[in-house]
């Protein structure tokens, strides 16, 4: 535009001088002097020799303009080049961070994926020790519970114990008594003949030698000493279903229960002492208890209540026969009533429950 208006101006101006001179060319027409006339003649020369020079000048003037237009079109083409390679340059390099960034990117998804494995692993971890600490748990309070048990089984024991020691004590001191009421006992009993021993002892020996069960030898200890001996019901099912192999050792310690019995009612009735029954028993070779253990009392006490018709009595004092099998053992459990004068017989089969033995 600006080019567009100086030529323009140029244009202007040309046609100015141009038309001046036309002027002063032809003055005779306008009826001026011909001095006059000879004076434009010099001017007109003069004229165009100025309208030559702002020609002249006007088109370098033009020339200059649009050679510096030109070299402010190559500057900003230029400045606009370095502004492209700039945003080339800015946009490689986001590129560049982009293609960073989406690595440290698919790294930490990486990473987040081997996290979640370990937090599962470590879950599943968790999960287990928690199993084996519940387990744990479990097995250390068994074993409390057993600790507990064995302390207090430990003081029932130490309980016992003392009162044993005062026991084999009192038996100690009814040891010389037991010995002379025995000898006293033997001096109301008549000395038998020899003959009636002989035949005491064959009448005794041929009946201890024909028992075939248990029961057999209980039902005739109660024929013999039915005056002192009371065979409950409880006592003959268990010898009935007894497979003690000895049936002869039964009738045996029934009859020195029956002797020992008679004995204690003897000295009861005559207002002496008779003395401790586990003396009395080891002489015929018998191991008499008068109790149980304080654990068996406590855990199996049931077991030895025993029944005859409507009755119900525990019973503790008992005798042991044989080993420790079904075969090889028996028991009989027993108990002296001095308002009846007899001794009650409640059991009479396989060893019972007890602490210490598996039956």
């Amino acid at each position: 535009m600006r080019l567009l208006a100086l030529l323009g101006l140029s244009v202007v101006a040309f046609c100015t001088v141009v038309g001046v001179g036309s002027v002063v060319s032809h003055g005779s027409t306008l009826g001026l002097a011909s001095v006059e006339v000879t004076d434009s003649a010099w001017g007109q020369g003069a004229l165009w020799q100025n309208a030559a020079q702002a020609l002249g000048g006007l088109t370098i003037g033009v020339v200059s303009m649009r050679v510096l237009d030109r070299w402010r079109y190559q500057q900003r083409l230029e400045r606009l080049q370095r502004d492209l390679d700039h945003e080339s340059h800015e946009r490689q390099t986001l590129e560049t961070s982009q293609r960073s960034l989406q690595l440290q990117l698919e790294t930490l998804e990486e990473q987040a994926t081997n996290h979640q494995r370990t937090i599962e692993a470590l879950k599943t971890q968790l999960q287990e020790r928690d199993r084996l600490l519940q387990k744990e748990r479990a097995d250390l309070e068994a074993i409390r519970t057993d600790v507990e048990q064995t302390w207090d089984e430990q003081s029932a024991l130490q309980g016992e114990l003392s009162h044993l020691r005062d026991y084999v004590a009192e038996l100690e001191a009814e040891l010389n008594t037991s010995q002379s009421n025995l000898a006293s006992l033997l001096q109301y009993q008549p000395k038998p003949t020899e003959a009636e021993e002989s035949d005491s002892e064959t009448s005794e020996l041929a009946i201890a030698g024909a028992f075939e069960t248990v029961l057999a030898a209980v039902e005739t200890a109660e024929q013999q000493f039915g005056d002192v001996l009371e065979i409950w019901d409880s006592a003959r099912s268990a010898a009935a279903e007894s497979q003690f192999g000895r049936p002869s050792e039964v009738y045996q310690a029934l009859r020195a229960i029956a002797e020992i019995g008679r004995a204690s009612l003897l000295a009861k009735r005559e207002g002496r002492s008779m003395g401790g029954w586990r003396e009395g028993f080891r002489a015929y070779g018998l191991d008499f208890k008068p109790t149980e253990h304080q654990v068996t009392g406590s855990r199996y006490g049931s077991d030895r209540d025993f029944r005859h018709g409507g009755r119900k009595q525990r019973m503790f004092k008992h005798l042991t026969l044989g080993k420790n099998n079904a075969v090889h053992n028996l028991q009989i459990y027993f108990e002296l009533d001095f308002e009846t004068e007899k001794v009650a017989i409640g059991y009479c089969g396989k060893h019972l429950r007890s602490y210490g033995w598996a039956s």
